[in-house]
Parts: structure tokens; sequence; C-alpha cells
């Protein structure tokens, strides 16, 4: 029994043992939970940006007679065989043409 106490005296002191994964400092871990939420936050930001753009649709007709002709043109941007933008001029929406369009909406 004797060799039992020199051999605890021999160890020195005795350090407590911390659980595999405890921090003992309280520092936050960045988590990945924090990209998830700015990426879904930044989807609803565009998506609400680009809801409240307003389009109509106009025939060929309308499109050469009425906006074409009258120079109410800025650009025209091809987006397949069936559908393309048009932009109209800023000055030409102010003037009271297209209350209808011009007007962007957040609802």
């Amino acid at each position: 029994m004797a060799d039992k106490k020199t051999q605890n005296k021999n160890r020195g002191p005795k350090i407590p043992l911390r659980k595999p994964g405890s921090d003992s400092s309280n520092k936050k871990k960045f988590s990945i939970y924090w990209i998830y939420g700015i990426i879904i936050v930044a989807v609803l930001v565009i998506n609400y940006i680009s809801a409240g753009q307003k389009t109509q649709e106009v025939t060929r007709k309308q499109f050469e007679e009425e906006m074409l002709k009258q120079g109410d043109v800025e650009k025209v941007v091809v987006v397949n065989k069936n559908l393309v933008e048009i932009y109209i001029k800023q000055d030409r929406l102010n003037s009271g043409k297209y209350d209808d369009v011009s007007q962007r909406s957040f609802s």
C-alpha cells in the first residue's frame, strides 16, 4: 500500500479533464447557416426588386407605329424568336403616354 501512495505523489498536480470538443473560451464559431441565410435574403431582395417592374405586351403593329416611329424607344433586347424587351425613353415615360407601365408597384 505504501507503493500506491508514493506513486500518487509522483504524478504531480491533478489537471481536470475536459470533454472533447468543449472550448473553455466562450468564442462563438462561424456557422454555415449564416451563408444559407445570406443567400436566401439576397434571392428574396432580387425577386422583390424585379417584381416591381411593370410590363405590358404589345403587338408588332403597335410597336412599329406607336413607339418606334414616334421615337419613344430607347433600346430593344431580343430575348428569343417570340419575345423582345422594349425599353422606353425616360422623358417619354414621364409624358403621360405610358402611365400604365411607368409606375413601379411594390406590392
